[in-house]
């Protein structure tokens, strides 16, 4: 009975140490193919959305573009009517859209805001010639911070 127990332990041994080793291997190598796959996926995603990002700032600068020109050629109340329609296409995209003087005076404005313009930082900047939008640092593994 003590040789069929001893050959039971050691066809355990025999047979459990190579079965581990080859079960840790292969979750290792299964864990990195897992990571590897959910960093390209998260990085196609992000791409994606940067592209995104970007086409939707190219539209709203051509939508400017569009706007600016409609203006030097068009009389006040026919452009507002312009304006107004534009504005309620694409809600919830403006809210506003104002003509400003040199001085930031709002010359028109689809709110009738009779304030001036240039109280906000940004608008300032502009007139100066630095019309750049700020960007704030971010890594996917991190919240962005202003």
């Amino acid at each position: 009975m003590r040789i069929r127990s001893e050959q039971i332990i050691f066809f355990l041994i025999i047979s459990i140490i190579p079965l581990s080793a080859v079960v840790y291997v292969s979750y290792e190598h299964s864990q990195e193919a897992m990571r590897n796959s959910l960093n390209a996926n998260l990085l196609e995603a992000t791409e994606n959305t940067g592209r995104a990002i970007d086409n939707w700032m190219d539209t709203r600068v051509d939508d400017i573009r569009i706007i600016s020109a409609i203006a030097e050629n068009s009389e006040n109340e026919k452009f507002m009517k312009y304006l107004r329609s534009f504005q309620n296409e694409h809600e919830g995209v403006y809210e506003e859209f104002f003509i400003i003087d040199l001085a930031g005076n709002i010359i028109l404005s689809t709110l009738n805001s009779p304030r001036n313009a240039v109280e906000g930082l940004f608008l300032m900047k502009c007139l100066r010639g630095d019309c750049s939008f700020p960007t704030y640092p971010c890594q996917v593994s991190q919240v962005c911070q202003k």
